[in-house]
């Protein structure tokens, strides 16, 4: 019996499953080759020189030691194979997954055949009726709103192997009539002679994103129809009133200086008339000023707050009470700002909306963060918090959303409370807070 020619196949057999991936394989590899080998070598030596042959039960050693040695290679690799297409299926796995997340579907058109294939995903955007593997690009094309058709062909049909790829988004009409925004990056593949192969490429839905950018499209043009209004609202009130009683007193001191009343006590009288009404001119100056730019800011925010009441009181008879708790000495400028404009809306709102007899307006600073509460106990509204249409809410949340803070809103038929939030800066997180509320007790303006 001679043990060689299994020994010599055996270790092909291992070589050829033992393209070794790890430097352990490698080296046990390697050593049994060697030995084998060696073995061999020894053999052919032993019977060339002295006609003497190993013992057979040592080749039976021998060849089941190599046949066991394959089987532990054959295993090894089956093992790695496995490993490998788990491996494989995991990703698969999580790839779907995020497609799925994603909104997004994998596709190919096969130029030269005119076949488009999809992955499953493209189901849950397309709709149930959608081809997997059996669509044209005409058919596809005929999917695409009509006026995004052209635009697509003439992003797809230039593509060359100078400029392989491409991204654009279209609107896509689904069997049930809806539209949905699809986004498309795409990469083409060309022969030698240039000829497209195929397009292969990667789809997401962005009906959402596209939905937000309109949504955010219609805010600034509301916010820039609502700044023009006031600034007609201003220049309105600066022209038919201010400019106005301005001119009356100019025809006044004209028709002063043309009459001089002859007793001083005329003059006093003329000159107090004047004084009067300069000074409801300045008045009123003043507070279209306060509504541009609040300069009562600079004496705190809590001060600020209690003369914009009082200026709602005395303009259209709303009672606010105002309380400020351990509101910090100083507050960032554009914090104060925001928390400012968010009471004065609110306040505004009160008055235009709620037909309200009373107010409450609380600020408390904490450690972290400071906290405004506006309260009227009037008729409320119906809040949708699923589409917030008013601007002035709008405004709101868009100024806190700037400084990190958050709004709450809580409406009924006993009135509305709104609950804004503002993070202190670092800086003032361990600096005095100031409880302008023991200095100043509950304040009805």
């Amino acid at each position: 019996m001679n043990y060689s020619p299994m020994l010599m196949t055996a270790t092909a057999m291992a070589m050829a499953n033992a393209i070794a991936r790890t430097a352990r394989m490698i080296v046990l590899f390697w050593v049994f080759f060697t030995i084998g080998i060696a073995l061999w070598l020894m053999d052919i030596l032993l019977w060339a020189r002295f006609r003497v042959e190993f013992p057979d039960r040592f080749i039976l050693l021998v060849a089941m030691l190599s046949l066991m040695l394959l089987a532990y290679f054959l295993s090894l690799e089956t093992a790695q194979r496995k490993r490998a297409e788990m491996a494989l299926t995991e990703s698969e796995e999580r790839l779907r997954l995020a497609a799925q997340a994603g909104k997004m579907y994998a596709c190919e058109w096969d130029a030269r055949r005119d076949r488009i294939v999809r992955s499953a995903e493209c189901i849950d955007i397309l709709g149930s009726s959608a081809n997997l593997d059996n669509e044209t690009f005409d058919r596809m094309l005929a999917r695409i709103h009509i006026e995004d058709r052209e635009r697509f062909a003439n992003t797809v049909k230039p593509l060359s192997r100078a400029h392989p790829s491409c991204q654009l988004s279209y609107r896509v009409v689904r069997p049930d009539g809806g539209t949905i925004w699809l986004e498309e990056r795409a990469q083409a593949l060309f022969d030698s002679k240039g000829a497209m192969l195929r397009l292969v490429g990667m789809v997401a839905d962005v009906s959402t994103r596209k939905e937000a950018e309109r949504a955010l499209s219609d805010l600034s043009g509301r916010f820039v129809a609502a700044l023009e209004q006031d600034r007609t609202r201003v220049a309105t009130e600066l022209h038919d009133d201010v400019s106005q009683r301005l001119a009356l007193v100019a025809v006044k001191l004209k028709s002063l200086g043309q009459n001089v009343p002859k007793t001083n006590t005329e003059i006093a009288v003329a000159l107090h008339n004047l004084w009067q009404t300069v000074s409801e001119i300045s008045s009123e100056t003043h507070y279209l000023s306060r509504q541009l730019h609040p300069s009562t800011l600079g004496l705190g925010l809590g001060s600020a707050l209690r003369t914009f009441c009082e200026s709602v009181q005395r303009q259209h008879g709303l009672k606010v009470m105002v309380t400020c708790q351990r509101v910090p000495d100083t507050v960032p400028g554009d914090d104060a700002l925001c928390v400012y404009r968010v009471a004065q809306e609110a306040i505004s709102n009160i008055v235009k909306h709620s037909q309200a007899r009373e107010a409450c307006l609380e600020l408390t600073g904490t450690s972290d963060h400071l906290e405004l509460l506006v309260r009227d106990d009037g008729k409320g509204f119906e809040y949708d918090t699923e589409r917030e249409l008013g601007l002035g809410l709008l405004s709101m949340r868009e100024r806190l959303r700037l400084v990190g803070g958050t709004l709450r809103i809580q409406t009924g038929s006993s009135g509305t409370a709104i609950l804004a939030r503002v993070p202190l800066k670092s800086t003032l997180k361990g600096g005095a807070l100031r409880n302008e509320a023991s200095a100043h007790p509950t304040v009805s303006t």
